[in-house]
């Protein structure tokens, strides 16, 4: 299965083909309306090409501005909230209704409660292995 043409490649194709003929269409005469329609196109093909690259490039310049004002924005955004932390506390409530995350104040677990979770978590790990040996036979050895 043979690729489809860029736009580029036929572009090419259309300006070889215009060009090629313009200097025989004496000789073909049946064809000179359409030789100079495609040679037309191929004007306008350029123009357009010429247009798109015009606009890629400037779009490439905004993204490049964009990209430096989010820098310049999220480095603001940084001072605003260290002040804002500053004024209310670092771990303080009131900081979530200007969108700053508060520092969360860590839980301490008793021994007795690490306990626990760790022999929930050899529970969970027995009953898999169960599961996954009932799913399999055991292998006889010979």
């Amino acid at each position: 299965m043979s690729k489809s043409k860029s736009y580029k490649e036929n572009l090419v194709d259309w300006q070889t083909l215009a060009e090629n003929l313009a200097p025989r269409v004496p000789d073909l005469p049946h064809l000179a309306a359409d030789q100079k329609a495609l040679s037309d196109l191929v004007a306008q093909a350029h123009a357009l090409q010429d247009q798109r690259d015009a606009h890629k490039a400037s779009l490439q310049d905004i993204n490049k501005q964009r990209q430096a004002l989010a820098a310049q924005a999220k480095r603001v955004q940084n001072r605003l909230g260290l002040g804002l932390q500053n004024a209310f506390d670092v771990d303080s409530e009131k900081l979530v209704e200007f969108g700053v995350k508060p520092r969360r104040k860590k839980v301490r677990r008793s021994h007795a409660a690490k306990l626990e979770l760790a022999q929930k978590a050899v529970a969970r790990a027995a009953a898999r292995a169960a599961a996954l040996a009932a799913e399999k036979p055991p292998v006889e050895k010979t």
